[in-house]
């Protein structure tokens, strides 16, 4: 039987193109279902899940035991000095130094420690004692009930200083977002408080009707959740030293979730009336466009009309303004701070007979 030979041009069409779309196509067997070839995909998209599990797990682990290393290391550092005072139920932690009356307290910023204070403290413990504190669930603080508002901290500061047996009057020092705290502490207790200082404080004009946005609380709920594999600590939202990463990051979100509240209650408690105040300022020209800082900030000259506008709470008040630093006056300019103390100082002693300046042995 004869068999038709195909011509060079049949053979050339009946063959698919080489490099067309057809040559990354799976090839089907001939005269086949194509169950084999599906089976093989199949396992192969099991083996590359398979392994990105493996990686995440893999990298997980590194991050578990790379953030307790870092903890155990950082506790080892930055040793606790001071005491633990029970504040019912729950421990804040103390440190007093210095002797004389009236008494100096450091109040920390936004979820700062009071090692904030490192600079200042031995320099005030010259003329009077002072005391630094962390808040709850900051620092070596435990963690304490919530809302963290303005008014609750200023509470736990007042227990705090009762309970570990430092009797008032007290100068307040506080530092940004404390110092709406120590506006509660003084219109909660106003018997009790000689004087205060606001160093850069934030004024409630900044959170007052201002609740947090969804995204943030999105990103505190991812922080939450891997902290303990350490990802917040990679992008650098923990601070070095303790507490936990995974406390701090909670303590954080409770201390926002409560600003706008916090912000109403110094706004409704008034002002200082003649109680003697200092206010400091970190200077404009510190800043400049480029900056990235500047962009955490109001623009400068809005800072600067709610500093000056920070004196209006006392008729015996004076603004300083410190040269050459920014927002961090109190690591950078800590003698503008001690100075500041000294003049609240002095001048309730002047005026109280009962109150008397450290006596060196």
């Amino acid at each position: 039987m004869l068999r038709k030979v195909a011509t060079g041009r049949q053979r050339r069409e009946s063959k698919p193109f080489p490099w067309g779309p057809g040559c990354f196509a799976p090839r089907m067997p001939i005269g086949g279902d194509g169950r084999a070839v599906e089976k093989r995909t199949a396992s192969h998209a099991w083996y590359w899940l398979f392994g990105l599990l493996l990686l995440v797990s893999g990298l997980a682990l590194v991050g578990f035991f790379w953030e307790r290393s870092v903890e155990a290391r950082d506790a080892q550092r930055f040793p606790m000095t001071g005491q633990l005072v029970d504040v019912g139920g729950y421990r804040l932690h103390l440190n007093c130094t210095g002797a004389g009356s009236p008494t100096v307290v450091l109040e920390s910023g936004f979820a700062l420690t009071a090692r904030q204070w490192e600079q200042v403290q031995p320099g005030i413990a010259q003329f009077a004692r002072v005391c630094s504190y962390d808040h709850a669930g900051i620092g070596w603080s435990e963690p304490g009930p919530l809302p963290r508002t303005s008014k609750k901290m200023a509470e736990e500061l007042h227990v705090l200083l009762e309970h570990a047996g430092i009797p008032g009057p007290y100068v307040l020092v506080a530092h940004s977002y404390g110092g709406m705290s120590v506006r509660m502490f003084a219109a909660l207790y106003p018997g009790e408080v000689a004087g205060v200082v606001l160093v850069d404080s934030v004024h409630p004009e900044r959170y007052f009707g201002r609740p947090i946005p969804r995204s943030e609380k999105w990103r505190y709920w991812f922080y939450r959740m891997t902290a303990p594999f350490g990802i917040p600590r990679f992008l650098g939202r923990c601070p070095i030293g303790p507490p936990s990463c995974k406390r701090y990051v909670e303590t954080y979100q409770r201390m926002r979730e409560s600003t706008a509240e916090s912000a109403a209650q110094v706004v409704a408690a008034g002002d200082l009336g003649a109680l003697p105040l200092v206010v400091i300022a970190h200077d404009p020209q510190a800043y400049t466009s480029s900056d990235k800082e500047q962009e955490r900030w109001p623009r400068e000259d809005t800072w600067m009309r709610r500093q000056r506008d920070l004196t209006r709470l006392s008729s015996n008040a004076s603004l300083v303004l410190a040269r050459g630093t920014s927002h961090q006056v109190p690591t950078e300019k800590p003698q503008i701070v001690i100075d500041a103390v000294a003049k609240i100082v002095a001048s309730a002693r002047s005026t109280s007979r009962h109150l008397q300046p450290y006596q060196r042995e």
